[in-house]
């Protein structure tokens, strides 16, 4: 991983470009990253906003919800949880509009991530893993043969309002076809 040094220099790279082009999504998502990088979870969640908004007026709506995913999360381990749930919310229902209930199910992995950091539910967490339930997305796993591959996913997933709302953690399985019918089931 880069250094604390490194970092702030590459951040400094950027405030410099961002200074000549300070609309650029891609160099407001980078230096959110940086800041992250550097545990300065409300300043990079101020870029991700940011990049957020300029990528929703050039109607890139897949780029302003993952955005707006990262600016959750950032949000999420500054411990800023009612703005976390706030734009969890509003990237998942994005997500659900654009047809992509994989994303989806992304960011409410994400969602639960954050909630289980919260200290109070450790316990809750701990309980989790030891049901097996992952707190972790578990890769792919190929079955059958060539003519008949199936890609089978175990995601942790919220459970509940698809734009979270009250929610509780479960498990969802999210088959894929060779056909590219894909499913998911809660399980």
């Amino acid at each position: 991983p880069p250094s604390t040094r490194a970092l702030e220099e590459a951040r400094a790279r950027l405030d410099a470009e961002l200074a000549k082009n300070p609309d650029d999504p891609k160099l407001l998502l980078l230096r959110g990253r940086a800041d992250e990088r550097l545990e300065q979870f409300d300043e990079a969640a101020h870029f991700f906003q940011r990049a957020a908004r300029i990528l929703h007026e050039q109607r890139d709506m897949v780029g302003e919800a993952s955005a707006v995913v990262e600016a959750a999360t950032a949000f999420g381990k500054a411990r800023a949880l009612p703005k976390a749930r706030t734009l969890f919310s509003r990237a998942i229902t994005r997500y659900i509009e654009l047809g992509d209930p994989l994303a989806a199910a992304r960011a409410r992995v994400a969602f639960a991530k954050v909630q289980l950091a919260e200290p109070q539910l450790e316990e809750a967490r701990q309980q989790l893993e030891a049901e097996g339930v992952p707190v972790e997305a578990q890769g792919g796993l190929d079955v059958g043969d060539a003519d008949h591959r199936v890609e089978v996913f175990h995601l942790p997933s919220l459970v509940g309002d698809p734009a979270v709302g009250q929610a509780g953690v479960g498990r969802a399985e999210h088959v894929k076809c060779r056909n590219g019918d894909t499913t998911w089931r809660k399980t």
